[in-house]
């Protein structure tokens, strides 16, 4: 009995650590700065225009944190939220910003508009449309960002580095777990 609830252990295990090293991976090899994983994307803030000031709401994050984005549509963005917004025609380049205006009107043409701001600025951005913004901030990993950096841009000497820290590992739990002492013969 013991031996069979060992190999379901082992088992899962196994599936569990595949699983893990394969979503890494297909993680850093996605150069797709728009991917999302159930609805939730991954984000490395580059500046620090979303630190707090002493009268900001709480939120804020620095350059070099990661934050999880969860996939919204804009019109559902209220007033405080802090959402990513694309910026620009490339559709490559985002923007994390709070709410401060929702705006039904602008220059005469009706539609959903949004004005942010970054907490750490003192003016207002250009509104956006609504259907610019891909998503709305849920939380922050703080420093987590240089890490996947790291990791996208040396990729191979990382891996080399997992592959030999799960050969080590692998190799320890043999010499301190398993039972050498039956005979084989």
């Amino acid at each position: 009995m013991f031996t069979i609830v060992k190999g379901g252990f082992n088992l899962f295990y196994y599936i569990i650590v595949i699983t893990l090293i394969a979503s890494a991976t297909l993680f850093a090899l996605n150069r797709d700065s728009n991917k999302s994983y159930f609805g939730y994307r991954f984000y490395t803030v580059l500046t620090d225009s979303m630190v707090a000031k002493k009268d900001s709401p709480p939120g804020g994050f620095r350059s070099g944190d990661m934050i999880v984005v969860q996939s919204i549509e804009g019109k559902q963005a209220q007033v405080g939220d802090i959402v990513t917004f694309l910026v620009g025609d490339s559709g490559d380049k985002f923007l994390t910003h709070r709410v401060v205006e929702k705006m039904s009107e602008l220059n005469g043409e009706e539609g959903d508009f949004l004005v942010t701001r970054g907490d750490a600025n003192n003016a207002d951005d250009p509104p956006i449309a609504s259907e610019r913004v891909v998503g709305k901030k849920v939380f922050t990993i703080p420093n987590v960002g240089f890490i996947a950096d790291f990791v996208r841009a040396n990729l191979w000497i990382c891996l080399t580095f997992v592959l030999g820290l799960i050969g080590f590992l692998l190799v320890l739990r043999y010499y301190l777990f398993e039972d050498r002492s039956k005979d084989y013969r």
